[in-house]
């Protein structure tokens, strides 16, 4: 229980649980797997240390660590593709936006895409080139959308 409790605080600290470290969980299992692995040789050594690790059977202990491991891998894989469903569904965009860009399509496209990954709805693009923009009106406009 203990090397849970610390393995939640450790990962905690490090920013384990950010929303943005949710959704990439290739590169967060690595970093999972290193705090797994320290704090559980922290607590073995000081088990050792006091001389209690004779009360701890090996195939116990290999087997919790084993187990923790694979609970850490699941557990990232399963909540990114859980939350990569809901934020595509459209369950956790509460923010509509609209798009103002004066880049070709395929840019637009990949804007849009980065805005719906990150949980935006996109209602609307405008796509505003610099030889649309009337001199006249320039500084006016550039301030309301500030």
């Amino acid at each position: 229980m203990a090397v849970a409790a610390l393995f939640c605080m450790s990962a905690r600290a490090y920013g384990f649980y950010q929303p943005s470290n949710l959704l990439r969980p290739r590169s967060e299992i690595t970093e999972g797997l290193l705090i797994w692995v320290l704090v559980f040789l922290c607590l073995a050594t000081v088990a050792f240390t006091l001389k209690i690790s004779d009360v701890f059977s090996r195939g116990t202990v290999l087997l919790f660590f084993t187990a923790g491991a694979v609970g850490i891998i699941a557990s990232r894989v399963g909540i990114a593709r859980a939350l990569t469903s809901v934020m595509s569904s459209g369950a956790l965009s509460g923010r509509r936006v609209a798009l103002l860009t004066d880049s070709n399509q395929p840019i637009q496209n990949d804007l849009v895409a980065a805005f719906n990954r990150y949980g935006y709805a996109v209602s609307r693009v405008f796509d505003v080139a610099a030889k649309d923009i009337d001199d006249k009106y320039s500084h006016q406009t550039a301030g309301r959308i500030r």
